[in-house]
């Protein structure tokens, strides 16, 4: 009514009302209100006469008005309001603007409510009415992590019309999610509907219904659930439904809810014999198996901590659960229980056409105490097949592992294959012991399996199913249907011969057996990996590598027998006075006097191994404070220095840590040149590879790497990730010809889109290969990136190797996007798109010769169009590269 005054109208679901000025309930006035319950819901309609609010209407009038909807469930109080404001219903600054309209609306919302929110698509459907006639646009928005996706379209309906609108909303992952939607006119703008901000504090990962004959209370999430219409008018249940639930020509009784992420309890309270149907998306429950019974239901029964190991199975009388011995019935629906933790994007799979493919997965009971005889069970459709992972046990820390058995199953017409991995108790995550501080349940594995593609199908969209299960499936988890995307086969391009590609070892990454890691290799072989680097040592796993022509570069260097030289004169201190997880003797002493056993001990070491590897690596990033503190090390770093003052670690790095860096670079690099001496003793032509950062002074000094002092100790200089083409090009000077090749990494999600760019630009910078670091997070499309990178390398292999960078021929894409090798009077174009979209450039060649040709393809670029002003049109499709290669005419020496 004004500034000062406000006016109230309450009402809930049963129609009781309420009606005051400010606070004051004495007040009251002439209205109307309905309410009607629905499916989930309930409306309300008011009707205020102008004569009762004071205000006499005309065309603009501006009022300021809210609504409130405040819902009172299980003693929560949830509040949402059309205008949101910070304390209270009272802030009137903060109501909603409202203007009469100069003309009738377009339309009027007949309907419309937001339902909870699932985990993928949702649909809301708001109905309008015509009034005048014309064009209604809708605007909504989903809310996730801070970020806010905004979607519209419009609608058009007639005068008398009514029509439902059909928003689409997606939820991409569970955890709080906020929406909102208006529908307005959509040439004046003129607000017909703005819903209140919804925010759910997670997004439901499945709806679930329950179709039940006999009566019985239901509960989900703790509480009673209402029940709803009949399912169909006929007693029949439609689709999927009639094929596997029989109620006996009856209507069954409907309820539903919604299954949060973890564990979800569904009880019953019967008074009779019931019937039950469970049924959500993926999961088709008979009606009477799975539950567990009782006769008493002590506090707490409705809750996933509850122990319900002493409650039995359910008796089944005449297909119904039968109450007579107890009228309690329970069982646990879970969701997202098992995860696919790599590859790096476990929701948008890929494998190569006839390669294998690793699953590395975080598998625990669903519920917060041990799961009993559990199973884990994968379906494969036809023309995928699970890899045997032979005698391997999973780890401990899962539970009691008791073996797998597969079969061939129907499922929607389908054939599939299942494998059921067997626990005699599967524990719950919280039982697992020591885990890294860095992980978290998003990062940590627990297993994995390997799979395969026969290669009997042409390229493809599958998916494949997964889940847990337990104690005669009253513990059941939704199964997950994992799209996967099966590519065509590697390209059989040549290997390159003077580019090696070498593979780092992914730290276990779920615990493969030799089986599994074998179908790994000829994932690796095909794809075009030279080299591969082995950490543990296992010999099982060198005759494999090399029957496939991978070299073995062993990193193991540093558990080569080292121990049994320590003792308290020649161990490590560290800058804490206790030891090192990297290392076990001290550099000084392994440099002076322990050189002979030292060297004796590494080639011992490689001299034990079945299959002694072709070259060593060391990871090499010891800082200034992760080195050697004992006596010996203190004292030779005086007396090299000429420091008289009394050395302590702290005043090392206070005081002269220029120098204690320096000091750090020798003995390392002099240490390289030990492995490499010790691996030589046993394998003349082995290689040692050491990797650490690129030559720079930050990085002198943070991890003690100088490559003017470590690159004679070496074969083979590795160095990553961030880089530009100065660091490179300084790392290639300090070597002085020693062959540098370029970290990848990639070591978790998200997906690396620009594998392939990475590869080709390494190498057109100046590397002499790539270093692949992990095969973690890879699947067949990070693969298939990669050999076509590889593929490419190997084509113009002497452009690569023998070639000179001259930039200079080429004009027209940014710098940063293109680079040109010549050799003699031939030019090698690439032109790079680092984005999601194809791009279109200009490009010039001034003194083409001829015609460029295009690889792969053979298609021919005018030279004409090269030569002329404008420079011919190319595209670069996403994430990709173009090449071009052809003749020039002689020019000046390249730079």
């Amino acid at each position: 009514q004004s500034p000062e005054t406000y006016l109230q109208f309450a009402l809930n679901a049963l129609g009781t009302r309420y009606d005051g000025k400010i606070t004051e309930s004495k007040w009251d006035g002439a209205w109307q209100a309905a309410t009607c319950i629905h499916d989930g819901y309930w409306t309300a309609e008011l009707a205020l006469p102008w004569s009762t609010l004071g205000i006499t209407p005309g065309p603009g009038l501006f009022l300021r008005a809210n609504f409130f909807r405040t819902d009172v469930l299980a003693g929560k109080v949830e509040t949402s309001g059309w205008s949101p404001v910070q304390s209270n219903h009272n802030q009137i600054e903060a109501f909603g603007d409202i203007y009469l309209l100069p003309e009738p609306p377009v339309a009027v919302v007949a309907s419309g409510t937001v339902p909870e929110m699932v985990v993928g698509a949702n649909l809301f459907t708001p109905t309008v009415r015509g009034i005048k006639g014309g064009t209604v646009a809708a605007r909504w928005y989903v809310m996730q992590d801070k970020k806010r996706n905004i979607e519209h379209k419009t609608i058009n309906v007639a005068a008398g019309e009514k029509k439902q609108v059909k928003l689409d909303v997606v939820v991409d992952s569970p955890g709080e999610v906020e929406t909102a939607y208006s529908l307005f006119n959509a040439d004046t703008d003129a607000l017909y509907l703005q819903t209140p901000a919804y925010k759910f504090k997670s997004a439901a990962v499945a709806r679930l219904e329950i179709r039940m004959i006999g009566e019985a209370e239901v509960f989900g999430k703790g509480v009673a659930l209402p029940r709803r219409s009949s399912a169909d008018n006929d007693g029949g249940v439609r689709g999927f439904l009639r094929r596997y639930f029989n109620f006996g020509g009856k209507s069954p009784a409907k309820y539903t809810t919604f299954l949060q992420q973890g564990a979800n309890v569904i009880g019953l309270k019967a008074g009779e014999p019931v019937s039950v149907a469970t049924i959500t998306d993926g999961l088709e429950l008979d009606g009477n198996g799975g539950w567990k019974q009782s006769a008493e239901a002590p506090a707490g029964w409705l809750e996933t901590g509850f122990y319900d190991t002493s409650w039995q199975p359910a008796v089944v009388k005449n297909g119904r659960l039968d109450p007579a011995a107890g009228r309690f019935f329970r069982r646990v629906l879970a969701t997202e229980t098992t995860k696919i933790i790599l590859p790096a994007a476990p929701s948008d799979i890929h494998i190569a056409g006839g390669s294998a493919q690793h699953l590395t997965l975080l598998l625990r009971s669903p519920l917060p105490r041990a799961l009993r005889e559990a199973k884990l069970v994968l379906e494969l459709p036809e023309g995928l097949e699970w890899v045997d992972w032979g005698d391997k046990q999973p780890p401990s820390s899962i539970g009691a592992y008791t073996g797998h058995v597969s079969r061939s199953v129907s499922y929607r017409q389908k054939q599939w294959r299942r494998h059921e991995f067997k626990w005699k108790e599967m524990k719950p995550m919280v039982a697992v012991k020591g885990m890294h501080p860095a992980y978290t349940l998003e990062k940590f594995f627990t297993m994995g399996f390997v799979i395969r593609d026969t290669g009997s199908k042409p390229a493809r969209k599958e998916h494949f199913r997964m889940w847990v299960e337990g104690e005669g499936g009253s513990v059941r988890e939704l199964p997950q249907s994992i799209p996967l995307t099966v590519l065509a086969p590697f390209k059989k391009a040549k290997r390159a011969a003077r580019i090696e590609i070498q593979l780092a070892h992914a730290f276990g990454a779920g615990g493969y057996g030799e089986e599994e890691i074998s179908a790994l290799m000829d994932t690796w072989r095909d794809a075009g990996f030279t080299s591969y680097v082995e950490r543990t040592g296992d010999n099982k796993l060198h005759n494999p590598l090399r029957a496939r022509g991978l070299k073995i570069i062993a990193e193991w260097a540093n558990s080569v027998g080292f121990n049994r030289l320590v003792n308290k004169d020649t161990k490590f201190v560290g800058y804490d006075g206790k030891g090192s997880p990297y290392f076990s003797l001290c550099p000084s002493w392994m440099t002076g006097e322990g050189r002979s056993a030292a060297v004796a001990a590494v080639a011992d070491r490689v001299r034990k191994a079945v299959v002694p590897p072709d070259g060593f690596f060391w990871d090499m990033e010891f800082g200034p404070k992760s080195c050697c503190f004992c006596d010996r090390c203190l004292g030779d770093f005086a007396k090299q220095y000429q420091i008289k003052e009394k050395l302590t670690p702290a005043l090392i790095l206070e005081k002269h840590e220029e120098q204690w860096v320096d000091f750090g670079c020798r003995r390392w690099a002099d240490i390289t040149g030990m492995w490499r001496d010790g691996l030589r003793a046993v394998v003349p032509d082995g290689r040692m590879y050491l990797y650490s950062a690129y030559q720079d002074p930050r990085n002198r000094k943070q991890y003690c790497i100088d490559w003017t002092l470590a690159g004679p100790a070496c074969d083979v200089a590795e160095a990553g990730y961030g880089w530009n083409q100065e660091t490179i090009d300084n790392t290639v000077s300090a070597l002085k010809g020693k062959p540098l090749l370029g970290g990848v990494l990639y070591e978790r999600p998200p997906r690396r889109m620009d594998l392939k760019l990475e590869y080709v630009k390494l190498v057109l910078a100046g590397c002499s290969g790539v270093m692949q670091w992990i095969w973690a997070p890879m699947d067949g499309l990070d693969y298939t990136r990669v050999n076509e990178a590889i593929a490419l390398l190997a084509e113009y292999e002497e452009f690569f190797v023998d070639g000179v960078r001259d930039d200079a021929q080429v004009s027209g894409p940014p710098a940063q996007q293109f680079g040109a090798l010549r050799l003699g009077e031939r030019l090698l174009v690439l032109v790079f798109n680092s984005t999601a979209e194809p791009r279109n450039f200009r490009l010039s060649i001034k003194k083409a010769s001829d015609g460029f040709e295009e690889y792969p393809g053979g298609q021919k670029t005018n030279k004409d169009a090269l030569t002329g002003k404008e420079g011919a049109e190319i595209v670069v499709p996403a994430y990709d590269v173009k090449v071009l290669v052809g003749r020039i005419g002689p020019a000046d020496a390249a730079k």
